[in-house]
């Protein structure tokens, strides 16, 4: 009976330690298992990471080429403006030389038709009209009667 009670005890002994290796192997793959998923964590942090600074370095890229576009544009707003000061005064210069030239052509269209009028007016003096034509164009006859007249008239 002892023999029988030691072989059933060995066997449960035996029983046990297959049991508990049993649940060593799958404790130690349960452990593999855990470990690889730890690693493929690691892992996949460590990309993220990778590539959480490479975006905050292509954003802060970003960001200096945006605050370089806005340099870019405001001293482009700043040249268009002082250009278009400028231009503006260009203009109103050009606008006032082109009054002041308008009134020297209307001055000297004025002048023009003055003296058009003074030199037509000195003509009409020595050659009035042909009614009122001057004695070379009179007759030998109508100049004798005319000196005539001068003559009684001036006969007391």
């Amino acid at each position: 009976e002892e023999k029988e009670a030691n072989k059933a005890k060995s066997k449960i002994i035996l029983e046990k330690e297959k049991m508990i290796q049993r649940i060593q192997s799958q404790l130690n793959e349960e452990k593999e298992a855990k470990s690889k998923i730890i690693q493929e964590k690691e892992k996949m942090t460590h990309s993220f990471q990778k590539e959480a600074q490479s975006l905050q370095v292509r954003i802060l890229d970003m960001d200096k080429y945006m605050a370089t576009l806005q340099e870019e544009k405001e001293q482009i707003l700043k040249t268009r403006k002082a250009k278009e000061t400028e231009l503006t005064k260009e203009i109103q210069m050009l606008r006032k030389k082109n009054n002041e030239n308008q009134n020297l052509i209307d001055n000297i269209l004025a002048q023009k038709q003055q003296r058009e009028e003074m030199a037509y007016s000195d003509h009409l003096k020595y050659y009035p009209p042909y009614s009122r034509a001057p004695n070379n164009y009179l007759s030998k006859q109508q100049k004798i009667q005319e000196l005539q007249k001068k003559a009684s008239q001036l006969k007391p």
